[in-house]
């Protein structure tokens, strides 16, 4: 049944403040599976981190534009100020969009030069590559221009970057926020200092559900006494109780799979019932 990342009306019941961020799921993402299992007496695991903040987009084209602070990019709000630690030391980029889904409008900008520009279209896998390609983005000479173009405030951004670039030319590294890196802790800093400068208007968007029904090894689903509920199994997005404080790349997939391979075995040992 997946999450339900499409049903905003349960999204604002557990996290009304993403409630406004744009779903990249399959329509069918309703939350079925969760409504009906609650129904049952059903317990659930993590609803509290269930929506996550994921991929930012491009606000026209709905493009995942990770590739910016991934190879070094910074992410402004209007007043042209950075709200977050770029390089998401945490190894998931969900506190970053979540930072930029409480900025003005909920609005922000990626912003990078043409190196970080070059070092994207040449080293990132073809998908992000092909992504950043169809992304809606803006160029200009001067970060002055770039902002006029814009509509973010010229001196937020003039100071902001200038400030960048000096913290990485006499102490190597932001002082701002800390950052180090340009990505977790991979590869360092670079200056946003070489024209043609970029912007992408971004919006947060929401990929996968991070909480869900709660299960036990067998991959059935459990009341809130930990007791089983009879025949019923859930696995992969509806389920939770994997991602505590954060989310591991990947990991949506591998569980699915697994949780899926377990559920079913276990399911196929159940007495029949058709008579």
């Amino acid at each position: 049944t997946g999450g339900f990342g499409r049903n905003r009306d349960i999204i604002a019941e557990y996290a009304p403040e993403m409630a406004d961020c744009t779903p990249m799921m399959p329509p069918s993402h309703l939350g079925d599976g969760l409504k009906m299992a609650l129904d049952l007496g059903a317990a659930t695991k993590d609803m509290g981190i269930a929506v996550a903040g994921a991929w930012p987009i491009s606000i026209k084209t709905h493009r995942n534009v990770m590739s910016v602070p991934r190879w070094g990019g910074i992410a402004v709000n209007i007043d042209g100020n950075r709200f977050y630690q770029e390089s998401c030391s945490e190894g998931f980029y969900g506190p970053l969009t979540h930072a930029g889904h409480k900025q003005p409008g909920h609005v922000y900008w990626m912003i990078y030069d043409e190196d970080i520009n070059k070092n994207i279209n040449e080293q990132e896998d073809a998908g992000h590559v092909d992504s950043m390609k169809k992304a809606d983005k803006v160029h200009a000479d001067t970060i002055e221009e770039l902002a006029k173009i814009t509509g973010v405030n010229s001196k937020g951004l003039i100071d902001t970057i200038n400030k960048y670039n000096n913290d990485i030319e006499t102490v190597g590294y932001d002082t701002v926020f800390d950052r180090r890196n340009q990505w977790g802790k991979l590869r360092p800093l670079v200056k946003i200092e070489k024209p043609p400068f970029y912007a992408i208007k971004c919006v947060t968007s929401l990929t996968s559900m991070k909480g869900g029904l709660k299960i036990n090894g067998k991959a059935q689903v459990v009341n809130h006494y930990g007791e089983a509920i009879p025949s019923l199994y859930a696995g992969g997005e509806v389920a939770g109780g994997l991602h505590t404080k954060t989310y591991l790349l990947g990991l949506m997939t591998a569980a699915a799979l697994a949780q899926g391979v377990i559920a079913g075995r276990n399911a196929a040992r159940e007495p029949d019932w058709t008579g």
